[in-house]
C-alpha cells in the first residue's frame, strides 16, 4: 500500500469509543466542518476554531480516511516508556541509591558527564528527578536506612488489635539508669521486665534483676503473670492512658519521705510505703562510672554534700 495513508493504523468504530471521545471526535468535526462542506480555506476554520493550520490539515486528513472515528484523539503508545537509553536509566537510579545520599542536583550534575562520554542524550533536570520519583520506595528505604528501617516499615506481616483486656500481652526489657551494690560490693545496673497488657496497658507482672532479659527471666514474669493473685482487685486495675507513656517516672510508688501513694494511684488497691530510710543508712552509689571504687565515690558525696545550718537562720538587712 502506499500513499500518504500508508502503514496507518485504521481507527475503531465509532461505538467503541468511550463518551470522551466521542465528543471530542464531534468537536473536531465542527471546526472541521465550514471546509469540509463549504469549502472554507483552512487557515481560516484553523483561526476560527483557535488551531493551527498544521493541525487542521492533519485532522481534515485523518477525516477523509476514516470518517468521524478517524478524528477522535488516540492514546498514546509511549505511556510509562521514557525516551531514554535503557543504561542512561539504569546509571540515574545507581546513582540515587548510592550511599550516603546524593541530592537530584548532584545526580544531574554527574549524568551531564558521564552522558557525553557513552555517546547518550544529556536528560534535563526535571528528567532526573521523574526517574528518581519513580524508585520504588522499599528499595531507597534499603539502600539509605538499612535492613532495620526496611524490615520494620516493609516487612510487616500484618497488623492486629485486641478488643478485651487480657487478650494479648507484651514483654518489655529496658536497663534501669541507677546502679545498686551487689553482694560482692561491685556497682551494677539491674534490669527490669514488664509484662504489659495491650489492651488496658495495665501491668500484669514485673521482675527486677541484675541479669540480662532472657528466655528463662521472660518465663518466671510471665509466671507470675498468670498466677493467681492475692488480691482479686488487682484484675480490674486500669491506669491512665498518659501516664505509663511519661519516661523516668515510678509508676504507683509512694513518693519519696512521705509514705504516701501518690494521687494518681487507684485509691485501696496498694498499700502505702514507708518511709524512707535515713542517708547515713543507704548503700547506695549515686555515682555512675563503673571504676571508680565505691569508697571513693562515697567520699565525693560527702565532700559535694551541704552542710546544715544548726540553729536559727540570722535576720538579713531591713528593706
Amino acid at each position: 500500500m502506499t500513499g500518504p495513508g500508508a502503514g496507518v493504523e485504521p481507527s475503531p468504530p465509532l461505538a467503541q469509543l468511550t463518551v470522551a471521545a466521542r465528543e471530542e471526535a464531534v468537536r473536531r468535526f465542527g471546526i472541521l466542518q465550514p471546509h469540509l462542506e463549504d469549502a472554507i480555506a483552512l487557515s481560516e476554520v484553523a483561526h476560527t476554531g483557535e488551531i493551527s493550520v498544521r493541525t487542521a490539515r492533519r485532522w481534515a486528513a485523518r477525516y477523509r480516511r476514516g470518517g468521524l472515528a478517524a478524528l477522535a484523539p488516540r492514546p498514546r503508545e509511549d505511556i510509562g516508556r521514557r525516551r531514554m537509553p535503557e543504561q542512561l536509566q539504569r546509571v540515574i537510579e545507581a546513582l540515587a541509591l548510592r550511599t550516603p545520599r546524593l541530592s537530584a542536583a548532584a545526580v544531574h550534575r554527574k549524568i551531564q558527564e558521564l552522558a557525553p562520554e557513552h555517546g547518550w542524550p544529556v536528560p534535563s533536570y526535571r528528567t532526573v528527578i521523574n526517574v528518581i520519583a519513580a524508585l520504588d520506595p522499599a528499595l531507597k528505604c534499603l539502600a539509605h536506612e538499612g535492613r532495620k528501617r526496611y524490615a520494620d516499615a516493609f516487612e510487616l506481616i500484618g497488623r492486629r488489635e485486641v478488643d478485651a483486656p487480657n487478650a494479648s500481652w507484651q514483654a518489655d526489657h529496658t536497663e534501669l539508669d541507677f546502679y545498686i551494690l551487689t553482694e560482692d560490693g561491685t556497682p551494677a545496673r539491674p534490669w527490669l521486665t514488664l509484662i504489659i497488657d495491650e489492651y488496658s496497658r495495665a501491668i500484669a507482672a514485673h521482675r527486677l534483676s541484675l541479669e540480662a532479659p532472657s528466655a528463662i527471666g521472660t518465663a518466671l514474669t510471665l509466671r507470675r503473670a498468670i498466677w493467681r493473685k492475692g488480691r482479686p482487685a488487682l484484675a480490674d486495675l486500669r491506669y491512665p492512658r498518659g501516664l505509663l507513656h511519661r519516661p523516668r517516672i515510678r509508676l504507683h510508688l509512694a513518693a519519696p519521705g512521705t509514705g504516701r501513694r501518690r494521687p494518681e494511684d487507684p485509691p485501696g488497691v496498694l498499700p502505702a510505703r514507708s518511709a524512707a530510710r535515713p542517708r547515713k543508712d543507704r548503700a547506695t552509689v549515686r555515682h555512675r562510672a563503673p571504676d571508680v571504687p565505691v569508697d571513693a565515690a562515697r567520699l565525693r558525696a560527702r565532700r559535694h554534700a551541704r552542710p546544715r545550718r544548726s540553729g536559727p537562720a540570722e535576720p538579713g538587712p531591713a528593706r
